[in-house]
């Protein structure tokens, strides 16, 4: 029950970027369209490049997505949309350790923690550590529930 809820609100209705290929597709290419106008109005914006990481995330693009969260970072080391973005790249990618490092930073700074407990949740599960997977999935249910994303 926790993983579902949890998984229904971390991304705003949005679909998971676990998700079927379909629904990725489907979801995010208006994002996608959105954010790249954002970049072509300013390439030197964190946000616009951390907005389009996500859309391509969302589309199951890690490379790609990986590359822009990298460029918002250098242009502004504490933009908390790209350090979330980057660190789910790295976990669906495998490298676990990093990712968790990064979510972990980004919760420090996130006032909308929800997709972040998300991702440590399902970083936990991956390693087997079952306790402290429920645990970041009831902590983001409990932060969902204050009005918090």
């Amino acid at each position: 029950m926790a993983l579902a809820l949890c998984r229904l609100t971390a991304y705003g209705g949005q679909s998971a970027p676990d998700e079927t290929p379909q629904v990725r597709m489907a979801v995010s290419d208006d994002a996608l369209a959105a954010a790249r106008a954002m970049l072509a109005v300013d390439v030197t914006s964190a946000a616009a490049n951390a907005k389009l990481g996500n859309a391509l995330l969302l589309r199951g693009e890690f490379d790609a997505a990986l590359g822009y969260f990298e460029t918002a970072l250098r242009i502004n080391p504490g933009n908390v949309e790209a350090m979330a973005g980057k660190g789910t790249v790295l976990a669906r990618k495998g490298d676990l350790a990093a990712a968790e490092k990064l979510l972990r930073g980004a919760l420090l700074q996130s006032p909308d923690p929800v997709r972040l407990h998300y991702e440590l949740g399902l970083i936990y599960q991956k390693q087997g550590d079952f306790n402290r997977a429920v645990a970041e999935f009831k902590e983001g249910i409990s932060k969902f529930r204050q009005g918090r994303r």
